[in-house]
């Protein structure tokens, strides 16, 4: 039954979803970017709590970006097509905060896989195990502390929050049917 809403203007022009979400994206990283770099100079760079802010920026735009596609389309919106815009734009914003990650690692703060690790070290002594525990769990851990699994990281952390806001925002937005 969705599949009466078309993505056509009022131009009967077809809507492409590319630039609605590759717009977005880019604005998203441009914002995550410029907090990152906020947080480095403000030396917080390790600090858990800002990652989770940092999600403020893409959700927001994919809701702009859901939005705007809604009402260039003549205020309609498939729950499906919607879903597939707010996921690509999380995947793209993903792909560019990853290369992100291994400049920032690499040129930017390349000490900074080493004070993740202590920052690690310090959790772990927090929470009271043995030197000789920390040392195992530390050898055991350190291909997660390489540049491209943290980019792998942000890829699949990105795409796991696609699908789940993705869905929910398609859901709230999208063209109720209408029954004849």
């Amino acid at each position: 039954m969705e599949d009466n809403i078309l993505d056509i203007n009022e131009d009967n022009t077809h809507l492409k979803i590319i630039p609605y979400y590759l717009k977005h994206g880019l604005i998203a990283v441009f914002l995550s970017i410029i907090f990152s770099m906020i947080i480095f100079f403000l030396g917080l760079e390790y600090e858990q709590r800002f990652q989770y802010v940092m999600l403020l920026s893409p959700i927001s735009l994919m809701v702009i970006c859901l939005h705007t596609y809604k009402k260039d389309n003549g205020n309609k919106l498939k729950g499906s097509r919607g879903f597939q815009m707010g996921l690509m734009m999380f995947v793209f914003y993903g792909v560019l905060m990853g290369l992100f990650t291994l400049l920032y690692i690499s040129v930017i703060s390349p000490d900074f896989i080493n004070g993740l690790k202590a920052v690690t070290v310090e959790k772990m002594k927090e929470r009271g195990l043995e030197d000789e525990m920390i040392a195992m769990q530390m050898k055991y851990a350190s291909f997660f502390f390489s540049p491209i699994w943290l980019f792998t990281i942000s890829l699949l952390m990105s795409t796991i929050y696609g699908l789940v806001f993705s869905g929910i925002t398609a859901a709230i937005m999208k063209t109720p049917n209408k029954s004849n």
